[in-house]
């Protein structure tokens, strides 16, 4: 059974720098050319309060010792123009689970208690940008009745 996922709140928010530190980790393996991982643990937490103060929210697995999973999830929302309808959505920025988690369905886990929390919230839907490189990650956003959009995916209710 797959435990369920808890809603962090803005006191977590140091916990997930851990996490946060080894998603940034994965993306400098594959793109040493945009990315480098010396930056210290303050500019992680730094770039985590900037998504907090636009109104960010996260889910995670607590361990009793730390974290396992997050999602962070950020407000989508723009008025309609003369090229765009409007949009109330929620845009997944980070779904990461830690290696020694993995195989568990904590991904789907994590997505399961975000779709409920945008269902709540009365938005329409959620998106996701990821890189190609990481084919696990598409592949799960695919299997959630998204639909692909460019390099990402999109569900709406």
């Amino acid at each position: 059974m797959t435990k369920h996922p808890i809603s962090l709140d803005w006191m977590d928010i140091p916990r997930i720098v851990p996490l946060f530190r080894a998603l940034h980790n994965y993306h400098v393996h594959h793109m040493p050319k945009v990315y480098h991982a010396a930056g210290p643990d303050r500019d992680y937490l730094n770039i985590l309060l900037f998504f907090h103060a636009k109104g960010a929210w996260c889910v995670g697995h607590d361990l009793g010792w730390g974290l396992g999973s997050y999602l962070m999830a950020v407000p989508d929302i723009r008025p309609g123009d003369g090229l765009a309808l409007p949009r109330r959505e929620i845009r997944f920025e980070h779904v990461y689970v830690a290696s020694n988690c993995r195989g568990k369905g904590w991904s789907h886990a994590l997505l399961d208690a975000a779709e409920d929390r945008v269902r709540a919230e009365g938005y329409t839907g959620w998106h996701v940008n990821y890189n190609g490189f990481n084919k696990t990650a598409g592949d799960i956003y695919a299997s959630r009745a998204s639909e692909p959009t460019i390099g990402g995916y999109r569900k709406r209710f």
